[in-house]
């Protein structure tokens, strides 16, 4: 996903030129896009805490982007997807802000650790018998700057953003994605086990008129290629009345790669 993050985020401005109208879209479903992509247990998940106000205090004019990121868990919050977010906020023009997994002061990205801990033999049969993520790793906070990325935090930032005049709001989704019965079923996982799906992005997006460009880099995320049609639904037939274009990492039937514990990967 490190490699689409860098794509996208160097490309949007030649990527999605689209989202500033429309589309004149026909009845037809539109083929999903097919981009290629971009040990001691984890801590349990951050108890709920009132939404942090990370980096709003210097914002000035409209919101021009949303980076969305992180795993439901500390588990499943690889590095690589903190890298991911890292990059696009610091490439993206602001004002804009970040919401990441558990925010600024929970220890919730999960790194691997380059010096073993505990007896070799010990932890070789824990991991032939009772193989688990995250037993060879160490948990800290992110290094940037974070709101919490639960479901309710976003839809409050999102529709915020929606709500204010300006150019097309950017949304970045890095996270884990789950496949649902069709496209528009299709989520991506958000911290402390909520989830944003496909149909519920349509109808956030659809109580506004502000343009919207969407990159996805998580499995499954080309169901989010049904935004193309009025409430996401392809079997009404009706394109979208919003305007609203994005660039996905795979199909909305196929697993992505790219979450990796590893800082130092190759």
């Amino acid at each position: 996903m490190n490699r689409l993050a860098r794509a996208g985020c160097l490309g949007l401005a030649l990527a999605l030129p689209a989202c500033s109208k429309p589309s004149g879209a026909t009845g037809s479903r539109a083929a999903p896009a097919s981009t290629p992509a971009a040990a001691a247990a984890a801590p349990p998940p951050a108890p709920a805490a009132p939404p942090s106000t990370a980096g709003s205090a210097s914002l000035a004019g409209p919101i021009r982007f949303l980076a969305i990121g992180g795993g439901p868990t500390p588990e499943n919050n690889e590095v690589s997807l903190e890298q991911d977010i890292d990059l696009v906020r610091r490439v993206l023009p602001p004002p804009g802000l970040v919401l990441f997994a558990g925010g600024s002061n929970s220890e919730s990205v999960r790194e691997l650790d380059p010096v073993p801990k505990g007896d070799a033999v010990k932890l070789a049969l824990g991991e032939l018998f009772a193989p688990r993520i995250g037993r060879q790793s160490r948990y800290r906070a992110p290094r940037f700057s974070a709101e919490r990325a639960t479901l309710e935090n976003i839809e409050r930032r999102l529709s915020t953003a929606l709500a204010q005049n300006g150019p097309p709001l950017l949304v970045h989704i890095a996270a884990h994605g789950d496949q649902g019965p069709d496209a528009r079923s299709n989520s991506v996982a958000l911290w402390a086990g909520t989830a944003l799906s496909v149909a519920h992005l349509a109808e956030l997006h659809e109580q506004h008129q502000r343009a919207l460009r969407l990159v996805a880099t998580s499995c499954f995320s080309g169901g989010f290629a049904e935004l193309a049609f009025a409430h996401a639904d392809p079997k009404q037939g009706q394109p979208s009345a919003v305007p609203r274009c994005g660039l996905f990492a795979g199909t909305w039937d196929r697993e992505t790669s790219g979450c990796d514990p590893n800082p130092d990967r190759r």
